[in-house]
């Protein structure tokens, strides 16, 4: 029987990946998976379904619900101001077109870590991404890559005080706050972006040096004259200070100065609300286009929200079945060093899902607490919890990686290969880096 738990447990994940590569929506896919590992384990289809995927889902959606509402309105009313162009040409105009890859991740990154979704960050900066790569003669196929890096690696996951989920999902079980482990965080945050940028200006370089540079038949699924003119765009001060107000509201009501602190969650969702109100203030006079970015964002939230809470359930059922408890058992004991643990569990949960904070979740579901009686010191476990998310999230089968090549107008299996270094390898090195930092006192 327990040969067949574990068979029914890989099952399921192949099954999940399969389908979702075949372009099955998430909803389907996950139940589908779903009922393969409940089956497989001894489950009949309504207790599959009712008993576990079901309450995994409506726990998740109702925790979650007005981040990813908030979040989506966010990145749809800061692109509509010309704030976050404005952003990029800022940054254009200190590093330089020559700097083009680095130009895409540090404006990702700012955004990402002002609290743009990670998960529709890309349809702010793909029209101006296009365009430095195209000027500045570097392939196509480096793009999804370059964005990638920048939306869902240091500013999503390292970096202390990110307002992305995979930062927030850890505060949620461990009594933490955004700012867990800070060096640690900093730290690995560092090493993610330097090690990004010098391997997508490596393969830059040796793409010139077989005579490839940016294709002039190339596109994007993203029309280009969605590009906000520099001189339609807001001041500089006007155009980082929704972002600015997000995080220093966000750190501050975490950190309880104005009273009571808040939950990371609550914070978020309140410094989000006041930075999206802060964004109609500023621009009084593109008041009625904002307004339409408002109301898209209010109509478009929920695809994602259902993408990562399909996931999510899946995940709950994964976690109800015998073959699961046996490899919590063996995570838990494959070294006695509880951060290694918490690295390796988070990871393959992740991988399992496509998803960072899904993965997170079903992790810390099942081993959370184990972990914290082991000994594990809640800022470092938030810590690895969070670097670990943005690790193998990034599977060929993850919604985010399909997505941004898809609009793109790259193939996965041609040019997956640089996202998997940007996105997946560098940042499960970094996960190590941060358990041996952790490991060693340092937070």
């Amino acid at each position: 029987m327990t040969v067949m738990n574990l068979l029914g447990l890989v099952l399921a994940i192949a099954v999940l990946i399969f389908l979702i590569f075949k372009g099955c929506s998430a909803i389907v896919s996950s139940l589908v998976a779903a009922l393969v590992a409940g089956l497989l384990n001894g489950f009949g289809v309504w207790e599959s379904l009712s008993a576990y995927y079901v309450p995994g889902f409506l726990n998740f959606a109702g925790k979650m619900f007005f981040v990813f509402l908030f979040a989506t309105i966010y990145g749809k009313v800061i692109g509509a101001s010309g704030s976050a162009h404005r952003i990029a040409y800022t940054f254009v105009d200190i590093f330089g077109k020559k700097h083009a890859l680095l130009v895409i991740g540090i404006t990702t990154g700012v955004l990402v870590y002002g609290g743009v979704s990670a998960m529709v960050v890309v349809f702010t900066v793909l029209p101006i991404a296009y365009v430095l790569i195209k000027e500045a003669d570097i392939p196509k196929i480096l793009l999804p890559a370059a964005i990638t890096w920048g939306q869902a690696t240091f500013a999503m996951s390292a970096l202390p005080g990110s307002p992305q989920n995979p930062n927030i999902v850890p505060a949620t079980f461990f009594g933490t706050t955004p700012m867990a482990a800070p060096v640690t965080g900093i730290i690995c945050g560092i090493l993610m972006f330097v090690g990004g940028w010098l391997y997508l200006e490596w393969q830059n370089k040796r793409y010139h040096e077989k005579g490839i540079g940016f294709d002039a038949g190339s596109k994007i699924n993203l029309k280009t004259d969605s590009e906000v003119r520099r001189e339609d765009c807001p001041g500089v001060v006007k155009a980082f200070a929704p972002l600015v107000i997000l995080i220093v509201l966000y750190l501050a009501f975490s950190g309880g100065v104005f009273g009571s602190a808040m939950d990371a969650v609550t914070a978020v969702n309140t410094a989000m609300f006041i930075s999206i109100v802060a964004v109609f203030v500023l621009n009084p006079g593109k008041f009625n286009v904002i307004m339409a970015a408002f109301m898209d964002g209010s109509r478009e939230w929920t695809g994602p929200l259902m993408n990562f809470t399909c996931m999510i359930a899946f995940g709950a059922v994964v976690q109800a079945t015998p073959g699961f408890a046996l490899v919590s058992e063996w995570l838990l004991n494959v070294s006695g060093n509880v951060y290694v643990s918490a690295l390796l569990t988070v990871s393959i949960m992740c991988g399992i899902t496509g998803n960072g904070s899904g993965g997170e979740t079903i992790a810390m579901n099942a081993l959370g607490e184990r972990w914290l009686t082991m000994g594990g010191n809640p800022q470092a476990l938030h810590r690895i919890a969070s670097v670990a998310s943005c690790g193998f999230d990034s599977l060929p089968h993850c919604g985010g990686i399909t997505t941004v090549y898809g609009l793109c107008d790259e193939s996965i299996g041609k040019g997956y290969i640089h996202a998997f270094f940007t996105t997946t390898l560098i940042p499960f090195l970094c996960g190590i880096v941060a358990v041996v930092l952790v490991s060693v006192g340092i937070l």
